[in-house]
This record gives structure tokens, C-alpha cells and sequence, in this order.
């Protein structure tokens, strides 16, 4: 995580997916990364911890899907450009 990072400060965010929760994963995060809260400790469907699956989804889902796309080059087009039109203050959860 930290050659990721750069020496940044990073917050490591995962759900309680099988993949995620395995024995092996959760042995390797706790040995590697600092602070970890492990899949336990996040509040589940917490909107405020996981802006993507409550709101940035939704709202590209909208966006994208209101103009017929007739090939994946023009999908992958309007979605690259949504996203680069949303305000990041959107996503934020500060």
C-alpha cells in the first residue's frame, strides 16, 4: 500500500464481500497495512462511507443512459466525459 500511496496519507476501504473477508486477506492487511479497520469495523451500506455505490452510480447512470448509445465506444465516451464533468465536492465524503 505504500509504494500505492507514494507517502501519502491513504484510507483502505473494503466491503464484506467473500474475496474480501477471507482469512489469508485479512492476515496479509493486518500485517501491511498501518491502522487497518478491517471489513468489521465499516458500518454496512453506509452511504457516507461509499459515495460510489449510493450516489456517483446512480447519478452516471442517469446521465449516460438519457442518449442512445449505439456502440461501446460511444458508452465508454459519454461516461468518461460524465465523469469528468462531475464537481468533486459530489463525491466527497469530508
Amino acid at each position: 500500500m505504500d509504494s500505492v500511496a507514494s507517502g501519502t496519507l491513504y484510507t483502505f476501504q473494503q466491503d464484506s464481500a467473500p474475496a474480501n473477508t477471507a482469512k489469508l486477506l485479512q492476515s496479509w492487511l493486518k500485517k501491511n497495512v498501518p491502522n487497518l479497520w478491517d471489513f468489521n469495523t465499516w458500518p454496512p451500506n453506509s452511504p457516507d462511507l461509499n459515495p460510489c455505490d449510493y450516489y456517483l452510480k446512480g447519478k452516471l447512470e442517469r446521465e449516460v443512459y438519457a442518449t442512445h448509445h449505439s456502440n461501446m465506444a460511444s458508452l465508454k465516451a459519454s461516461i468518461k466525459s460524465d465523469i469528468n464533468r462531475l464537481d468533486p465536492a459530489e463525491v466527497s465524503t469530508d
